[in-house]
């Protein structure tokens, strides 16, 4: 099946319209950015903008990983595709007020689920090799590539031109893949927080923020995993505590001063868990 990419969702429209009123036998597939149209046999691929450098590593690693399994190379953990994905972002509320107006340190993991996929044994050491070829331009595109293994997908059949069974979602079957990174890098994180009490103050997807005390066992704790990372120095300006959590920051001695910011809710707060 050929896959031909157009650019706008405006000719998507169009070619969907053209589909319902020639009352033809179609499908519908809508998965990220992307939107196809099946016929006969014959897909186009729309998309709403234009994609960046590294994101051709999606469909490579997806053919990597589906003969990986196949020869059981690699065996996923997970076995049900549709789990909930675990805790990725949390606060150590009973602390974060403390450090209103403080300076504190933000640990940041190098290529965190591409190195983690590595690690686990997802993908060998040259597909490893060839997402680095260019270590910071390919960067959003590797993150893409492990997040695309579970990219929802919205299903709609055509008969006649018209829409049969309403619309069926579900994940890719890899998920279980994705899954098995999520899992791994959030052990690693409850392991290296494990026993840091206020030392740590919250954790963003693959980034520690703690203490000046905290910074020093997490950045070796990191390397006993087999982790590279890099530190910076921010400034919490702002938090607000209720049911939803606000916590907004900067960084020290970087211009022009941009304020960023994460909300919380309620199943991201830990508490007498560290």
């Amino acid at each position: 099946m050929k896959n031909l990419p157009i650019r706008r969702s405006f000719f998507f429209d169009r070619a969907l319209s053209f589909a319902i009123k020639g009352k033809m036998d179609f499908r519908v597939l809508e998965c990220g950015i992307s939107k196809f149209i099946d016929v006969g046999g014959y897909r186009k691929r729309y998309m709403d903008y234009d994609i960046g450098q590294g994101y051709h590593l999606c469909n490579y690693l997806k053919v990597h990983i589906k003969n990986r399994v196949a020869s059981g190379e690699y065996v996923p953990v997970n076995k049900d595709n549709n789990k909930i994905d675990p805790l990725c972002q949390f606060l150590n509320s009973d602390v974060i007020e403390s450090y209103s107006g403080k300076s504190v340190w933000t640990i940041d993991i190098n290529n965190c689920y591409w190195k983690t996929a590595y690690n686990i044994g997802v993908m060998n050491e040259d597909t490893y090799n060839v997402g680095m070829r260019k270590n910071r331009e390919w960067k959003s595109g590797r993150v893409a590539s492990i997040g695309s293994l579970g990219s929802v997908v919205r299903e709609s059949v055509y008969e006649g031109g018209e829409m049969v069974g309403g619309i069926k979602i579900y994940r890719k079957p890899f998920n279980v893949v994705r899954l098995d990174v999520l899992d791994y890098v959030h052990s690693v994180c409850m392991d290296i927080i494990s026993g840091m009490g206020s030392d740590f103050i919250m954790y963003l997807t693959d980034c520690f923020f703690v203490s000046s005390a905290g910074k020093e066992k997490v950045i070796a704790d990191l390397e006993r995993w087999g982790y590279e990372c890099k530190e910076s120095e921010i400034k919490i300006t702002r938090v607000d505590i209720s049911k939803t959590a606000l916590v907004e920051w900067i960084k020290v001695g970087v211009e022009p001063v941009k304020i960023k910011y994460k909300r919380f809710n309620e199943r991201e707060f830990l508490k007498n868990n560290i």
